[in-house]
């Protein structure tokens, strides 16, 4: 079996988008059918119990009822004693005549205005509030119990969406594709070397096709082997978003953009002329060779194995160890 290195970036980008500690690519259709299982079985629950709920809440307004009819004996009782200290002060006025009764009588007209007008009213809004609300509450649970339980299960439904929306993205299908080419890469012996997501960053730029315009790639697939280094790229693109899609370039000039640079980099390594092959691999195989870009070589899944170890042995088993030592730096082997 091969050394592998690193993973592919859609399927880390796919993994990113994702979270909820997933692992792997083939984690997510599992995950996912597990979150539906669980909104079923929370939405079967949720109905079920949708009587006692409703109950529940129509308990809780009765409390609230029951609660406003004690707060109103309650402030009635004090206003009452007043009024009833009240009748006795003017009755000894009228008895006794003294200034203390008298004087007596504004804080007590006052102290049952306070009460009767501003106090009791305060006390009784406080639960008045709770029963509009708890109103709605029931009627909400009587007419929309569907949106309701969508409202409780928010996180829920985010997570599905999230997870449904990055399947149909063009990055998910990317991975799959991704994956794929790395699962069939895996096959090769254990004289090959694959790295996923090689990064080349040169200190200039390099000049390509008449241009200073090249200075860094970020590869697919490296493979690093006897018969030669590598460098491949893949594409699950439609035929539709070939024709139509918008690119800065051309996935055969991409892959030979990313060529150039690493034969550039393995030549400064090795201090000889390296061989560098240019893989294409499309994995709807609906993208052909062209003459324009007679090194880059176009290939399917299938063929791609067959394609690279039926190539001439070319470098030294140290040249080789040189080059894995230089790439596997900033990897760890998985």
């Amino acid at each position: 079996m091969t050394h592998l290195y690193g993973n592919p970036q859609t399927e880390k980008e796919v993994i990113r988008k994702i979270g909820m500690g997933i692992q792997k690519l083939e984690d997510v259709n599992v995950l996912l059918d597990n979150l539906k299982k669980t909104l079923i079985l929370k939405e079967k629950d949720f109905f079920k119990n949708l009587p006692n709920i409703i109950k529940r809440e129509k308990k809780k307004l009765s409390d609230y009822y029951t609660e406003i009819k004690d707060i109103e004996s309650n402030w009635n009782n004090k206003i009452n004693a007043l009024r009833r200290s009240l009748k006795q002060k003017k009755f000894c006025i009228i008895k006794n005549w003294k200034l203390y009764y008298i004087f007596s009588l504004p804080f007590l007209y006052s102290a049952i205005i306070i009460e009767k007008n501003l106090l009791k009213p305060i006390a009784l809004s406080g639960v008045k509030n709770k029963i509009s609300k708890q109103k709605i509450v029931i009627e909400r649970y009587e007419k929309e119990p569907k949106i309701i339980f969508q409202e409780l299960e928010t996180e829920l439904f985010d997570n599905i969406k999230n997870i449904e929306d990055v399947l149909s993205s063009s990055e998910y299908s990317g991975a799959c594709g991704e994956a794929k080419v790395l699962n069939e890469l895996k096959k090769l012996n254990n004289n090959y070397h694959v790295f996923c997501d090689l990064r080349i960053n040169m200190p200039h730029y390099i000049t390509y096709n008449g241009e200073k315009n090249l200075q860094s790639a970020q590869i697919d697939f490296v493979v690093v082997g006897r018969s030669g280094v590598f460098v491949i790229e893949v594409k699950n693109w439609s035929s539709k978003f070939i024709h139509d899609g918008p690119r800065k370039f051309t996935p055969h000039e991409q892959v030979d953009r990313e060529g150039l640079l690493m034969y550039i980099l393995l030549k400064n390594l090795l201090n000889n002329k390296p061989r560098v092959t240019k893989i294409l691999v499309s994995l709807q195989s609906n993208i052909s060779y062209l003459q324009e870009y007679k090194y880059v070589f176009v290939k399917n899944v299938m063929n791609l194995n067959y394609f690279i170890q039926k190539q001439q042995e070319y470098y030294s088993s140290e040249d080789v160890n040189k080059i894995i030592s230089f790439f596997k730096s900033d990897y760890v082997e998985t």
